[in-house]
């Protein structure tokens, strides 16, 4: 279990989550050098929430399951999403840890009382996720991921 500040736990690590500026050469290259794969492309196209303002953005990810742990590929098909600030501030590599949790608002509220903010957010129906505002507090975002009971 990780422990945020003020004792909020949080579940194993479920996902793994790396920026990237081209998802094939990317793929090609976890595949041929670990073996990681195969991997199943989504084009995700939402409106959510970026620090606090309604956007919409568009992604391309690549997903292979890696144990228990979904490594996850993002390549960012527009100029806005926190994706392309790390891309700009640092390059490709590492974005998010994710952590599946049951109720992604109180876990949110909780973490809002202890000063972490959401970086970025969307919800579906089936389910949503949050990046939290916690790179500068444990050197990586941490992602909040529901899913929706029957998803």
């Amino acid at each position: 279990m990780a422990e945020l500040p003020g004792g909020i736990t949080l579940s194993q690590i479920d996902q793994v989550g790396i920026v990237v500026r081209d998802l094939d050469r990317a793929m090609e290259y976890y595949t041929s050098t670990f073996g990681i794969g195969p991997f199943r492309i989504v084009k995700l196209e939402r409106e959510g929430l970026i620090r606090g303002k309604v956007t919409s953005f568009h992604l391309r990810l690549a997903i292979a399951q890696v144990g228990s742990v979904a490594f996850e590929l993002i390549q960012s098909l527009d100029d806005v999403s926190i994706h392309n600030e790390q891309l700009a501030a640092k390059g490709e590599g590492l974005h998010h840890l994710g952590f599946y949790v049951e109720d992604m608002e109180a876990k949110i509220a909780e973490l809002g009382k202890r000063g972490i903010g959401v970086l970025q957010s969307a919800r579906t129906e089936r389910g949503g996720f949050a990046y939290m505002d916690t790179e500068g507090i444990a050197g990586v975002i941490f992602e909040l991921i529901q899913r929706a009971p029957q998803a």
